[in-house]
């Protein structure tokens, strides 16, 4: 499966010219940032368009936290500290094929760096005290320096799969350049809340703490 890159879907809205698309490139290359960032630096692109076509780009939802109605319960599944650390906001529990699943608004869903991998450590609930049953993932195969909503002459191959966790925590590594979406499959409440860390001693079932 492959996705539109953010300099075609510029280009195909008539938000940039080819000339514009250049010249940010090269900007981007010099100052070292992305090309959305280059664009607006430019004067070349508003950040509503921007996040448009990143939306449309990296085919996820474009989030208005402040239209949006944010669900005390999402926010609750994942400590402020995660948050923070990653540039995400949790806002809302959807059901989805009889499965819930966590609504995230991010900063950045993408790891960009070219050379260095990343592990992102995945909290079930503030305290630790729901168990994530499933992840299922998509990928964007790495194996170039750059990323794939770049104006870049190759496709991306993109797959995916589900794999069992059977706890609160879940590590995410991610190779350089690559993109992952998570699905998390959770049971609410089966854990007694803790504070330990991800890599203190394994947090106790409520059923033996009961």
């Amino acid at each position: 499966m492959a996705r539109r890159r953010l300099g075609e879907v510029l280009l195909a809205r008539g938000a940039i010219t080819k000339a514009q698309l250049d010249d940010a490139l090269q900007y981007a290359r010099r100052t070292r940032q992305r090309l959305g960032g280059a664009l607006v630096q430019k004067g070349h692109l508003t950040e509503e368009a921007l996040v448009n076509a990143l939306s449309e780009s990296l085919g996820l939802a474009a989030v208005d936290l402040e239209r949006v109605f944010v669900d005390w319960n999402a926010v609750q599944l994942l400590s402020a500290q995660v948050c923070e650390a990653y540039g995400l906001f949790p806002y809302a529990v959807e059901a989805l094929h009889g499965r819930r699943q966590l609504l995230l608004a991010m900063v950045d869903p993408l790891n960009l760096s070219a050379v260095e991998a990343r592990t992102v450590v995945v909290q079930a609930g503030a305290f630790a005290e729901h168990d994530i049953e499933t992840a299922g993932y998509t990928a964007a195969a790495p194996g170039w320096a750059g990323r794939h909503t770049e104006y870049i002459s190759h496709d991306v191959e993109v797959n995916g799969r589900e794999v069992a966790v059977g706890g609160p925590w879940l590590d995410v590594e991610l190779p350089p350049g690559t993109e992952v979406t998570l699905t998390l499959r959770l049971r609410l409440r089966v854990r007694v809340p803790s504070t330990q860390a991800p890599w203190d001693a394994a947090p106790v079932d409520a059923a033996e703490k009961g």
